[in-house]
């Protein structure tokens, strides 16, 4: 009994001797932590740049929560690096930056292919799919051809996560009502009002994205997400219903918005 008095008052001196040295420390690692994913942000995505302080603090607490809360599977012998983990994740948590509820946790199993392949789920070759059983999957290569040009409105890890985010509201429901009541309206405009046969005579959006509402809202994810400030001057209407749906409002460096789901007639919701 006394041998463990000693060794607990040893440990305590210790400690007690050394605080600030050890605080010093956790610090300062936990610092070099957050350089370096700083520098991988702001090296591999281009919308990180422009995301105000605040914004860049709640990425980078968010981005660590959504990778220790999704299994990343490589494919057909392919090896999952941090660096895809980071750059994947970065994708889900930049669309649900404005969102309370964003760990999108019924699809918490990411698979990745070395390049596009075949579905046993849908007969098809793909590059990507989300499906109900709670998996999503995307060949590494477009992920990569997605970030590497931010400016073609095109994004396979947008794409999917947005199928994701909408399942997950369908299934079993988003914690968050002010994405619920944004697409209500959203799909409200979308058949009571033709926003498709509008936004495709514009030409805005790739053909596939008429196929279905799904598809509709993940082109339109993409969009938003990678040309905010295009789609704003084109289409008012879409950009402010991406708005009121994902709460974040990058044109003018408003994330966590909040809105009276009143359909006042007008496209600006504040």
């Amino acid at each position: 009994m006394e041998n463990v008095v000693l060794i607990s008052f040893f440990v305590f001196t210790i400690l007690f001797v050394y605080r600030k040295r050890i605080i010093r420390s956790f610090r300062r690692n936990n610092s070099d932590t957050d350089m370096e994913l700083d520098l991988f942000l702001q090296t591999h995505t281009e919308f990180y740049k422009t995301l105000p302080p605040k914004m860049k603090k709640r990425f980078k607490h968010r981005l660590p929560i959504f990778i220790d809360t999704h299994e990343f599977e490589g494919r057909e012998g392919l090896s999952v690096t941090e660096e895809m983990k980071l750059l994947i994740s970065s994708a889900a948590v930049h669309l649900t930056l404005g969102l309370s509820d964003y760990t999108l946790s019924d699809f918490n199993r990411i698979f990745i292919y070395p390049d596009v392949y075949y579905s046993q789920f849908t007969k098809t070759t793909n590059r990507g799919e989300t499906n109900q059983h709670g998996i999503i999957t995307m060949a590494w290569p477009y992920v990569v051809d997605g970030f590497r040009d931010a400016t073609d409105k095109i994004n396979l890890a947008y794409h999917e996560f947005a199928h994701a985010l909408i399942l997950q509201h369908v299934n079993t429901g988003l914690e968050d009502s002010m994405f619920v009541h944004g697409y209500e309206l959203f799909c409200d405009k979308l058949f009571s009002e033709n926003l498709s046969r509008k936004v495709e005579e514009m030409g805005l959006l790739r053909e596939h994205a008429y196929a279905n509402k799904m598809e509709f809202f993940a082109a339109s994810t993409e969009f938003f997400l990678e040309a905010p400030e295009l789609l704003h001057n084109q289409c008012s209407e879409l950009y402010y219903l991406m708005v009121r749906m994902l709460r974040q409002d990058p044109v003018h460096q408003f994330y966590g918005l909040t809105f009276t789901y009143i359909n006042d007639g007008t496209n600006n919701p504040y």
